[in-house]
C-alpha cells in the first residue's frame, strides 16, 4: 500500500530522466527514519545523480515494490538479490553491496546447519517474496513459515513458536536493537551463513531504457569507488551502526 510520496529533484547533466523508484523499508540498507534513506539508497540516489538523473521516491512495501516495477508502475527498486525469475521481469545492475545471509537461533538450541539435511524437521520463519538462495527458496525438505516482516520471525523465534529465522546479519542486528533490545543476548547466529549474496539496482523491463539506465548507474559506481565517495558513504552508515 502506498504510504507516502516524496519527490526530490536533482539537477541534471544533460537531459531530464525522472525515474519513480519504490522504496521499502529495510534498515540498514533502507530506511525511512533516516535522512538519506539508509545506505542502499543513498549509494542509489547518488549514483543515480551522478548520472544525470531526477527521482521520484514513493514508498511501498516490499511486495508492492515488485509488483509496482513488474508492472512499470515504478521504474526502480533500489536493492534486491538476483533470481532467474527475476532476470525476466528487471534489468539487474552488478553488485553494489553484498550481504551476508545467516541464520539466527534462541542462544543454547542445539542447532548446527551445514547441509539442508541438518535443518529437517524445524520451522524456519521467512519474509514472504524474498529471495534467500535458490537451493533455499526451492528445497522442498525445509519447514518455512512466511511472514510479512523480519520482526514478525524474531517475534515468534523470541517466543519458541519458530525454531530459526535468517536474513542479512546487519539486517538482523538492527532489527533486534531497535525492536527486541532486552532480548538480544537471548539470540545467537549460526556459524555457517546460508549465501552471500550481491545487491543490485532492479529496472523495470517495461521502461524502454532499462539498459541505459544500469549501464550509466553501473559506471557512476564505478566512478564513486575511484574517488572515494563510495567509501565514505558506506563508513558513515558503519559509525551509526557501531555507535547504536
Amino acid at each position: 500500500m502506498l504510504v507516502a510520496c516524496l519527490i526530490l529533484f536533482f539537477p541534471v547533466h544533460a537531459e531530464d530522466k525522472p525515474l519513480r523508484i519504490a522504496l521499502d523499508h529495510w534498515p540498514p540498507y533502507i530506511d525511512r527514519s533516516h535522512p538519506e534513506y539508509g545506505i542502499a539508497a543513498e549509494l542509489v540516489i547518488t549514483a543515480l545523480h551522478r548520472a544525470g538523473y531526477k527521482s521520484s521516491i514513493t514508498l511501498e512495501n516490499w511486495t508492492g515494490a515488485l509488483e509496482g516495477t513488474r508492472l512499470g508502475v515504478y521504474d526502480i527498486i533500489i536493492a534486491g538479490w538476483h533470481t532467474s525469475k527475476r532476470e525476466e521481469l528487471f534489468k539487474f545492475s552488478k553488485p553494489y553491496l553484498y550481504n551476508e545471509i545467516k541464520f539466527i537461533k534462541r542462544k543454547g538450541k542445539p542447532i548446527t546447519y551445514d547441509t539442508f539435511e541438518d535443518l529437517r524437521g524445524l520451522l524456519i520463519g521467512v519474509v514472504e517474496n524474498y529471495a534467500y538462495s535458490p537451493e533455499f527458496d526451492n528445497s522442498n525438505l525445509l519447514i518455512k513459515i512466511p511472514n510479512n516482516h523480519l520482526i514478525q520471525n524474531l517475534s515468534l523465534l523470541q517466543q519458541g513458536k519458530i525454531d530459526l529465522t535468517l536474513d542479512d546479519k546487519w539486517v538482523i542486528l538492527h532489527q533486534i536493537e531497535k525492536y527486541l533490545p532486552s532480548s538480544a543476548q537471548k539470540f545467537e547466529f549460526l556459524d555457517k551463513p546460508l549465501a552471500v549474496r550481491g545487491l543490485h539496482l532492479l529496472v523495470s523491463r517495461q521502461n524502454p531504457a532499462h539498459k541505459e539506465i544500469i549501464s550509466e548507474f553501473d559506471k557512476a559506481i564505478v566512478q564513486m569507488k575511484s574517488d572515494g565517495s563510495f567509501d565514505e558513504i558506506v563508513r558513515k552508515y558503519q559509525r551509526e551502526l557501531v555507535s547504536d
